[in-house]
């Protein structure tokens, strides 16, 4: 039996988007591999300081033909063009993912790939608010205007990651960006990024990692509104703890929901 999303009806997968060092093979556990394309991959070293640049067209095909070689599906993480402000700025940084996006889709037309957290664009105070609210329109309304970004890709993957010990607050802007993600994406599969550990914004509590109950809260959250989950972690080199309570109940979820070859 697989898992299922409550949104759609369809399987639930979830991802591998971590990097902590000594990791076992997690697709025994049901959780599928993904590449994740980084921005210091595209660029030829060392990478220019204008901001505006388009990346290495070569080093891009050579980053598709590996993904659908291996993963099949490739996340692109780019964050140097501005997706608010001057408008005129925005307008250069949509054309500028439309070209990337062209470029992956057209040297391999097979891969399955989209941008990590462009649109919908993150913003938790305008996503926690009512859906009426003059700030949450005012937050759809950028979405509209970045949405071309996205139009050559083939999955939408929102970010949901942790800034607060608030749970329900979590759980508000979580569905608020899955929501917004499936009224951009128009039919098209809505991955959601998940992280174990609160945000590096977090003075207190950044890069620890969350509680299992509150870790679980956010995998059943993800697995009833989206089709499925990226599980991510920043790269600094942390080494892997099999006995980690995030990970523990990553086994539970995997397992109670169907998903785990274990």
């Amino acid at each position: 039996m697989q898992a299922q999303s409550a949104a759609s009806g369809h399987q639930f997968l979830v991802f591998d988007g971590t990097m902590f060092t000594e990791k076992p093979d997690l697709a025994q556990y049901g959780i599928r591999p993904i590449s994740v394309m980084y921005e210091g991959s595209m660029w030829a070293s060392p990478q220019p300081s204008d901001k505006t640049s388009l990346p290495d067209q070569k080093l891009i095909n050579t980053l598709a033909q590996k993904a659908l070689q291996t993963t099949g599906i490739a996340v692109i993480y780019i964050w140097r063009w501005p997706l608010t402000g001057d408008p005129a700025l925005v307008a250069g940084s949509v054309s500028k993912y439309q070209t990337v996006l062209q470029w992956f889709k057209t040297d391999q037309p097979g891969l399955k790939v989209g941008y990590y957290g462009v649109a919908p664009t993150q913003n938790y105070w305008a996503a926690i608010q009512e859906t009426t609210s003059s700030r949450y329109t005012a937050w759809q309304k950028t979405n509209d205007t970045v949405t071309p970004s996205i139009q050559y890709g083939d999955i939408l993957f929102p970010s949901a990651y942790t800034f607060y010990e608030d749970r329900d607050g979590w759980v508000k802007y979580a569905v608020a960006q899955i929501r917004e993600a499936r009224r951009l994406a128009k039919g098209k599969p809505v991955y959601v990024f998940l992280w174990p550990e609160y945000h590096v914004s977090n003075k207190l509590l950044g890069n620890t990692f969350l509680p299992g109950d509150y870790w679980r809260t956010e995998l059943e959250t993800a697995r009833k509104y989206a089709d499925g989950a990226v599980i991510w972690c920043c790269p600094n080199k942390q080494v892997w703890n099999n006995s980690a309570s995030w990970w523990l109940e990553t086994q539970k979820f995997m397992k109670e929901t169907g998903s785990s070859t274990k």
